[in-house]
């Protein structure tokens, strides 16, 4: 082995070798680096915090007939949205709403006891489509689901 590292005819193998090992690893680095800065919770200042949420309940329909995978189906990231408070069975729960007034889902359960008090607050400055993605269930149908991103005063 010893021979072979010392060899000048194979040196430049070595040195590329080298090279493609710690290439690989700053590669790696950056793209870890690039995940996880996306999927923490981004402070744009001291003041702001951005929280993003999957949407619940987006395979019902809606009590005027209106189909909320439908209306999921023709948004687009970055459309703005709003929070609308409201009971369900003597529970706080709050629906995920387009500007005009189509429901889409709900806040998750664990999470609205947080963003109901925020949005009674005042603290919530906006709400968007953060992503919106499909997949096929069970009885090959494909079912969309939302993603929001939340931007809120601390």
């Amino acid at each position: 082995m010893k021979n072979f590292i010392m060899n000048k005819k194979y040196l430049w193998i070595n040195i590329l070798l080298m090279f493609i090992t710690y290439g690989i690893w700053i590669i790696v680095y950056f793209c870890l680096k690039s995940t996880y800065s996306k999927e923490t919770t981004n402070t744009t200042s001291n003041n702001i915090r951005t929280w993003v949420l999957k949407i619940s309940g987006v395979t019902f329909k809606n009590e005027d007939g209106t189909d909320r995978q439908n209306l999921i189906s023709k948004l687009s990231v970055g459309q703005e949205l709003k929070l609308v408070p409201y009971k369900y069975k003597n529970q706080d729960a709050v629906y995920v709403k387009t500007l005009d007034n189509k429901i889409l889902g709900n806040i998750p359960a664990e999470n609205t006891f947080e963003i109901y008090n925020k949005i009674s607050d005042n603290r919530i400055m906006n709400v968007n489509v953060a992503d919106i993605n499909t997949f096929v269930n069970e009885k090959n149908k494909k079912v969309y689901y939302l993603k929001i991103k939340l931007i809120i005063k601390k």
